[in-house]
């Protein structure tokens, strides 16, 4: 009686390995194709950051053959940052008020 339950489980045992073996390498396919998209988009953040930094020296460059008569990148970000962190401010209100003429002739 013993045996035919060692002989029982083995089979169960056999069985269970043969699934999660299946598992495994669907599993391992998966894992593949995650690997293989992610490289993709880690190329195109690289080629992509490249890009930008090639531009931003080039813009550098012109702007000091400009004699900074072209802003250089970092001018033009601390500003871009100034209004994006503010966008409806009004700084010249008072000023544009006085300019109008109301008066009715």
């Amino acid at each position: 009686m013993s045996d035919k339950n060692t002989l029982l489980i083995d089979g169960e045992t056999q069985g269970i390995d043969f699934s999660i073996q299946k598992n495994s390498e669907q599993g391992f396919e998966n894992f593949k194709l995650l690997l293989d998209a992610t490289v993709t988009k880690l190329k195109s953040v690289f080629f992509a950051s490249i890009g930008l930094l090639v531009f931003g020296g080039l813009w550098s460059l012109l702007s000091v053959y400009t004699k900074n008569e072209l802003p250089t990148p970092t001018a033009t970000l601390k500003v871009l940052f100034e209004m994006i962190a503010d966008p409806f401010y009004d700084y010249d209100l008072t000023i544009r008020e006085s300019d109008y003429n109301y008066s009715v002739r």
